[in-house]
């Protein structure tokens, strides 16, 4: 039988480090990098309990599921959608959103 927490954890963790490919669609942290970062200055947060600890965890936090799943919510999702429609975010950051949706 799987972890399933194992693998939302060991997922994140090779999401920070790699490029997830499928079919013709590249997920990448950067999307996820930039999103944060013009998140993060405004006075009503798209994604409030996203913070720099989700992004760079050290070896302690990378086993934390709860980073993980916050990495991977819906609220992430809308709040980088909401960024692509003001156009803060590049349009082939949807493949990103996708592989975080999915998740």
């Amino acid at each position: 039988m799987f972890d399933p927490l194992h693998l939302l954890k060991a997922t994140r963790n090779n999401f920070f480090n790699c490029h997830f490919k499928s079919q013709d669609k590249i997920a990448e942290k950067i999307h996820l990098t930039t999103f944060y970062d013009s998140d993060k200055s405004k006075q009503h947060q798209l994604a409030p309990k996203l913070t720099e600890v989700h992004l760079n965890p050290n070896s302690f936090q990378k086993m934390r599921v709860k980073f993980a799943s916050q990495v991977f919510s819906h609220t992430v999702v809308l709040g980088m959608t909401t960024l692509i429609s003001y156009n803060e975010l590049p349009h082939n950051a949807f493949d990103t959103i996708d592989f975080i949706d999915f998740m």
